[in-house]
Formats: structure tokens, sequence, C-alpha cells
């Protein structure tokens, strides 16, 4: 049967998806430094998108390299997160400035990579937000972080690595979590692989399957 019939009769084929089957192909041969760890907050804190922890792990984050002055701490905020701040009145130009000025003084800096994914690559460590950017670096095996709502309605997708995460429902939950992971104790570490496993079974060699249907089902009509 043709995957696009004339007719009222159509079915669904699931050959795996490319992107995934790309960012686990990209991730295999990755190493990053462990004690490199990058926080990617979200821009707004409306319920509807998930919220943000920025303003209120802004200046706790930076803390993390005071206690660990070898890390590697890098912030790399959605791109909104300061104009977003200027509309809704919760931080003021100057403020603006003199926070980036502060996290240069605790020897943390802002993530200068153009695309997410190289940031990945280099990074140990996640503490995140609700994001869709979440899945490339969970498929890299490397432990995360997350701090964003747990009442979402995940994606299937989702729904599979959120057993991968560390939960962190407050401040005192990042640092723990942290504070383990940087002397080697990571717990999830089983639950993840097992979870990446699985995932490959169904998308690794999605393309190829996808281009030989097609030719396929081109050839046959």
């Amino acid at each position: 049967m043709s995957l696009f019939p004339k007719g009222p009769y159509k079915h669904n084929i699931f050959l795996g998806t490319p992107l995934i089957d790309y960012s686990i192909t990209r991730q295999q041969s990755i190493t990053a430094n462990s004690k490199s760890i990058l926080w990617t907050p979200r821009w707004t804190d409306e319920e509807i998108y998930g919220g943000t922890t920025f303003f209120v792990y802004k200046d706790k984050i930076l803390t993390l390299k005071t206690k660990y002055p070898s890390i590697d701490l890098v912030l790399r905020p959605h791109p909104s997160t300061f104009k977003n701040a200027l509309f809704l009145g919760k931080m003021t130009e100057s403020e603006i400035e003199e926070y980036k000025n502060r996290v240069k003084e605790h020897g943390a800096s802002f993530d200068k990579n153009e695309m997410v994914g190289d940031s990945f690559r280099q990074t140990g460590i996640l503490i995140t937000d609700y994001s869709s950017i979440i899945l490339e670096f969970f498929l890299s095996g490397k432990p995360v972080i997350y701090c964003g709502k747990t009442n979402i309605n995940f994606d299937e997708i989702y729904e599979r690595i959120f057993p991968g995460f560390y939960i962190a429902e407050n401040w005192e939950q990042v640092e723990s979590a942290v504070q383990k992971l940087l002397n080697g104790e990571d717990d999830l570490k089983t639950i993840r692989m097992n979870i990446i496993e699985d995932i490959k079974k169904q998308h690794i060699g999605a393309t190829e399957r996808i281009v030989n249907f097609l030719i396929k089902d081109a050839y046959y009509q």
C-alpha cells in the first residue's frame, strides 16, 4: 500500500524520527568535562510556558562557583530573558548590567556558542527548566537536573526520559544533586542509559529508513 494512497484509506507508518537519530549519532563520540555545568533557564515565569527559575536562582547559581571553584559554570538563559525582565519590570537595565558583571566577577560566564549543541558537547551537567532542548542533551547520557514544572503535559518522548532526570523543586535540591554528581554519585545513570538504549532501538537509522521507504513507495505507485 502506498504511503499516500488515493481515496479515503490512509495509514501511518512509524519509521523513527530523523532529529533523534541525528542527535544520538552526534552524541555518541562526545566526552565532556564532568565538572562543566550549564544552566539554561526559560525566559518567562508564565505557567502556560512552564515557568522559569531565572529570577529565583540567578544569584544562587553563582554560589556554585564560590563553593566549587574548579567547575566551569556557564549560563545560557533564553535569548528573550533580559528583554522580558525589562518588560515585566523585574529588572532594570542597570540591574541587568550589574548582574552580568557579577557573573564575570564570580568566574562564571555566559555561553558564547551560537548553537546549543556545541554547548552540550562541552557540558558535563545540565541544570534546566522545561525546554525542547533537553532531549538532545539527555541523549548524550549525561545528567540533567530538572528545575521546571512537573505538571506539564509532556509529549510521549519526554514522558519516556523524565524518569532519568534529577528533579529539583528548590535550591537546596539543586545543590544536593550538584554535590552528588561532582562527587561521582550518579544514581540515575543506569536508568538514563536504559532509556537511551530503548530510544535507539526505535530511532537509530530513521533517516535511512524514511528515504528508502519513500523511494520504494514512489517506485511502486
